[in-house]
């Protein structure tokens, strides 16, 4: 983890999938599986729930894709459901190691949706339905959502140079398309400690002043990796991708996402986390109902220094899991993205590996056993903070798992409810 709480990813693959973006499940985390051993009934669900979470001390291995055994629960009415999923969320919640919301969504409606834990540990509020939360790098794919509704505008295109909306930029990075930052195959560094530090002491009215501030800087760095060559995780390369989309709207990138995103999606909850004093990004804003974020286990617990508005394109946005549905909604009837470019994110994950890989601002996920059908998610977290919302395209379905403990296990959990709605359809990625 960086300086200002900003997650650095050093570790690279050769045009591999990514099977863990933020946060990546830790293997001292027995907890959740001792949790989940109690309370999962079916042990072919159960199986599927321990390919996420590794034993303690185990080597980290390549996302799984055989299809296993396991089988959807018979019983699938809401009310079944909603009993499997507290009886994995309830004992977590009382132990301290869950705080949070969760959502499930199928076939255009709400099956699931409960909230644990507290919002504020220190004023004794409870999490609601309408609490708010930090996403962090689900912030990733409301970028990548505004990229694409300016190339359907022919106001960006996917192949060209950055350099073509960014001149400030290196001249060594003249080769880096807007397309390798949307999958984090740029070869760019991670250089977002050097973006934040910027940000945070002198602000801006908008993310292009602070290019302009840091451009000196980074005139001499050199790319890490040829363009193209090589998949690694990129903070920076999305708060790039948040300049592309000022420059290209004329717009500041908050007003944008406020205007062309989260108002035609409904998302009537969410926002930008930056505070405009003068017009420029100060500091964390002050929401109401905005969840605090808890660092450490029930008994050492610390108050997490929120600093999500230093990585605007990266990590800035809040909503609540009813703000994800109604995007989620949104996309399936092509509101926000339109249904074209929605498939050339899946198509050119799919080009990078015939698994799945990093698409634009999604993880795609080929199904164990149907190759039509895939899954996309993306995890968040950071300084307080964990988060995961995964979309099942072929059976319209969504999960929504939004926390205020850093204990917590968002990836893991939506897993555990995938297997309940599907069985073995879908695989389990483990870190690479």
């Amino acid at each position: 983890m960086g300086r200002h709480g900003v997650s650095n990813h050093t570790s690279a693959a050769t045009l591999r999938p990514a099977s863990s973006v933020d946060r990546v499940l830790q293997p001292d985390r027995p907890m959740l599986v001792r949790v989940v051993v109690r309370f999962l009934r079916s042990a072919a669900v159960l199986s599927a729930v321990l390919a996420v979470v590794p034993p303690a001390g185990a080597a980290p291995r390549p996302a799984p894709l055989a299809v296993r055994s396991a089988r959807v629960p018979t019983d699938s009415t809401d009310a079944a459901l909603a009993r499997q999923i507290d009886a994995i969320l309830r004992p977590l919640a009382d132990s301290g190691r869950f705080s949070g919301v969760v959502l499930v969504a199928q076939g255009g409606r709400v099956r699931f949706e409960r909230a644990y834990g507290l919002a504020s540990v220190e004023l004794g509020v409870p999490n609601t339905p309408a609490t708010r939360f930090r996403l962090h790098s689900i912030t990733k794919q409301f970028t990548a959502a505004a990229v694409l509704q300016l190339v359907a505008r022919r106001r960006v295109a996917l192949d060209a140079p950055v350099h073509a909306y960014l001149p400030e930029l290196p001249s060594a990075w003249r080769g880096v398309t807007v397309h390798q930052l949307l999958t984090h195959t740029s070869g760019i560094p991670d250089v977002e400690d050097v973006w934040a530090d910027s940000l945070i002491t002198r602000g801006g009215a908008r993310l292009l002043e602070n290019l302009a501030r840091v451009a000196p800087a980074l005139a001499g760095v050199a790319p890490s990796a040829a363009p193209g060559a090589t998949w690694r995780y990129n903070n920076f390369g999305y708060d790039l991708l948040a300049c592309v989309v000022e420059r290209a709207s004329g717009r500041p990138f908050a007003e944008y996402l406020a205007a062309e995103v989260f108002g035609p999606a409904g998302m009537t909850d969410a926002g930008v986390d930056a505070r405009a004093e003068g017009g420029g990004y100060v500091a964390s804003a002050v929401v109401p109902r905005l969840a605090s974020g808890y660092n450490g286990g029930p008994v050492q617990l610390q108050g997490a220094a929120p600093r999500s508005f230093a990585q605007p394109g990266a990590g800035s946005v809040y909503a609540t899991a009813r703000d994800l549905w109604r995007y989620d909604q949104a996309l399936t009837r092509g509101l926000v993205v339109p249904a074209a470019e929605q498939r050339v994110g899946v198509e050119r994950a799919f080009r990078l590996s015939a698994r799945g890989a990093y698409g634009y601002g999604w993880i795609v996920t080929r199904a164990a056993a149907d190759t039509a059908a895939y899954f996309l998610h993306h995890s968040g977290g950071n300084n307080g903070y964990v988060s995961e919302y995964a979309r099942y395209p072929r059976e319209g379905a969504a999960i929504v798992v939004l926390a205020n403990r850093n204990v917590a296990e968002p990836e893991a959990l939506r897993g555990a409810i995938s297997a309940l709605l599907f069985g073995d359809r879908y695989p389990m990625p483990r870190r690479p």
